[in-house]
This record gives C-alpha cells, structure tokens and sequence, in this order.
C-alpha cells in the first residue's frame, strides 16, 4: 500500500500494530508505536499496543500504557477495561478484575456482555456462585444470549448445583442457533457434565433430525460425551451406528472407544478395535500409540509399552515429529519408578534420541 501511495490511516496502523506483535515480536510492535507520527498515535493504537501487553500477561507495561491512555482520555471505552480485566483474570489476580469493574462503573464506562463473562470467570475460578448470580441479576440491563447461559450453567455443573444447571440449560436451548451444529454440541456436553443421560439422549435425536447427515464431528462429541458418563454400552452401540453410516472413517473416533476400554483395563477390546481399524487401512494415529503407551507405563509393563513405543518412534521418524515435552518426561518417571535398573538402562539407550533428549534428560 505504501509503494502504491496509498495513505495508511490509523485503522491500518493499529491493525499493522497488531499483526507485528502477533507474527514478530511485541518489541517491534514498541518500535512500531514509537515511530508512528503523533497524529496516528491515538486511541486506536494505544489501544492495539495495550491489547498486545494484556495479551503477552505484560503487566507493568500494560499499566503503564494504560496509566497513560488514561492521561490522553484514550482509556474511556469498554474495550480497554476489558483488556485490562482479562489481564487480571489470565494472573489470577481475581480481586483486581472486580475492584478494575467497580472503578469502570464509577467513571461511568458500561459493561457489555464480555466485561459480565470476565467477572463471572473470575468468581467461577473461586467457586463463588453467589457472586455469579448477583452479576446474572445485573446482566439484565444488556441481555443474555444462548452462550452466556451454556457459561453459567458450565459454572453450576462445576459447582455441583446440576439442577440450576439445568434450569438454565433450557434458557439457552430457546435461544440457541438451530443451524449451528456446535451450539448442540456444547448442549450436550454440558448435560452430560450435569451427569443426564436422558437429556443428552434427547439432544442427540434433535441433533440427528435437525440435519441430514450426522457428521463425524457430531457422534466425536457425542463419543466423549457417552465416555464422561461412563456409558460404555451405550458408547460402542453409538459407535457402531457410526461405523455402519460413516462417509469417511476417522480414527479419532476409534481413539475414544479405545480409551473408554483402556480406562475399564478392558486391554483385549482394546487392541481388538484398533486391529479393526488396521484391516480398513486406517492404522493408528499418535493418539492410538500414546493411549496403549501410557495404560503400559501405568501398570509397570516396560516391554508391552516398549512395542507401541517403537511404532511410535517409527511414525514420528517418518513425520518428522517430536513428543511432547510432557508427556516424555512422564514415561521416564514410570520407568524408573519401576526398579528394574538394567530395564531402565536398555529403554534409555534405545530411545535416547527419541524420547529422553526432547525430555531434557
């Protein structure tokens, strides 16, 4: 735009801000800012740069930045007392995100449906739900919309109040996207977190009758919801009728099964359904190996958690993948918790480069 002679207008800069710090570093971002003529330094790039800092967690810079919007009257505006509570709320700092409403509320700035879902997530990481209620009472000054209700009921299946959760789940359903698919999905998560079969059974058929194809994303959720609920038999019947309509297979699917079995210690059924999955030329994922190699590790059975280690390595090899850090460092535990000096020597030299180098040992 700038060879073209175009004008770049200060949208354009707060969005370049943006973009800078997003996909370079947030100290050219600052070099950026700094450069920019006065007259583009307004509260649209102010504003940029303070989203930037609150997103980084950056807290002496974003305060600083903010201490100074507040100087220029940039800082009067929803979105910045947003930026700010998030901040608080992503440090934990949960008195901080209330005290930062109050003193929004006193300069007469006025919340919007995301200033409410911060404070509200805030009170849910403290388990106060009187505190969330007396802010649902509040909400209605600007209105609920369908996810606001899935949030608070999210708040009460958290809190154990499953009847409130679902009070509120019917709220949501009235108000729900009927086009979405996702919007179902989330209703049947969240009656399931609220441990009702019954009502996930009844989502699922209006799920299954509101469109013309159940996809493979819809029995996903659908799977780990029945896996939550610890319905095994209702899981592999829902699995099943997946098996016998699917366009496509997709092992991600047969990943949950598989872990609803390891789960049971149900080793045999296991295996029987990936070896299933290998006959329609489907094979394993790294999600497969890691399941049957973690269930191994649990139970101290270095050389059954070797074989699927090995074709772990190999997939990685040909992918050129690494593990995760995490889980790497878990497997070593499990082995050396195990005692067997001369196993745990064998399995170090064999997958050195594979597992423990990543794993920083």
């Amino acid at each position: 735009m700038e060879k073209r002679g175009f004008e770049i207008n200060v949208s354009i800069h707060a969005m370049r801000l943006d973009l800078i710090s997003k996909f370079k570093t947030i100290d050219m971002a600052e070099k950026y800012f700094s450069k920019l003529p006065e007259r583009a330094k307004n509260r649209m790039t102010y504003g940029a740069l303070l989203n930037n800092y609150c997103q980084e967690k950056m807290l002496e810079k974003a305060l600083a930045l903010y201490d100074k919007m507040k100087e220029l009257n940039f800082a009067s505006s929803t979105l910045v007392c947003n930026n700010i509570m998030t901040l608080y709320l992503k440090l934990g700092q949960h008195e901080k995100v209330a005290a930062h409403f109050q003193e929004m509320k006193a300069s007469k700035i006025y919340p919007d449906r995301i200033t409410y879902g911060i404070l509200m997530s805030s009170y849910a990481s403290k388990n106060d739900i009187g505190s969330i209620e007396r802010i649902v009472e509040e909400m209605k000054r600007v209105g609920f919309d369908w996810s606001m209700w899935c949030n608070i009921a999210g708040y009460y299946n958290s809190a154990g109040l499953y009847e409130k959760a679902e009070s509120v789940l019917k709220k949501a359903e009235k108000m729900m996207p009927h086009g979405d698919r996702d919007a179902y999905h989330f209703l049947l998560t969240l009656y399931a977190g609220a441990g009702n079969l019954a009502e996930v059974e009844r989502v699922w058929k209006l799920l299954k009758s509101s469109f013309g194809k159940t996809t493979n994303m819809s029995y996903y959720h659908m799977f780990h919801v029945l896996r939550k609920l610890d319905d095994l038999d209702r899981l592999k019947q829902c699995f099943e009728e997946w098996e016998s309509s699917c366009d496509s297979y997709d092992v991600k699917l047969v990943n949950v099964l598989i872990d609803a079995y390891l789960r049971k210690s149900m080793v045999k059924e296991a295996e029987t359904i990936w070896e299933k999955s290998i006959r329609k030329g489907f094979g394993s994922d790294f999600r497969t190996l890691e399941l049957f190699t973690e269930y191994y590790f649990l139970r101290h059975n270095v050389g059954s958690a070797t074989k699927f280690l090995e074709r772990f390595a190999c997939i990685a090899k040909q992918e050129g993948r690494e593990p995760d850090r995490k889980k790497a460092t878990k497997f070593l535990k499990h082995i050396t918790e195990g005692k067997d000096d001369d196993g745990v020597e064998a399995f170090r030299k064999r997958f050195r480069s594979f597992i423990f180098h990543n794993a920083g040992q």
